[in-house]
């Protein structure tokens, strides 16, 4: 909803929401798969959620301003 509505008329505040809603649960899924890893030395799948944190950053930048030029 927040990308169908806000983002797109423009509103600033949306790009936020949307990153930080991302990095909320990307990071929280980052941090989770490397303490289980830790807490039982088991081989999980880290790459993913560090891939998504990234993603969200880049997006993030790559989307200056634009929400408030529209």
């Amino acid at each position: 909803m927040l990308l169908l509505l806000p983002f797109r008329a423009g509103e600033r505040w949306s790009r936020w929401a949307l990153t930080g809603v991302g990095l909320f649960y990307s990071l929280l899924s980052l941090y989770l798969t490397l303490a289980l890893q830790v807490d039982t030395a088991a081989s999980i799948p880290w790459q993913g959620p560090a891939i998504a944190v990234v993603t969200l950053v880049l997006a993030h930048a790559l989307a200056g301003d634009t929400a408030s030029t529209q």
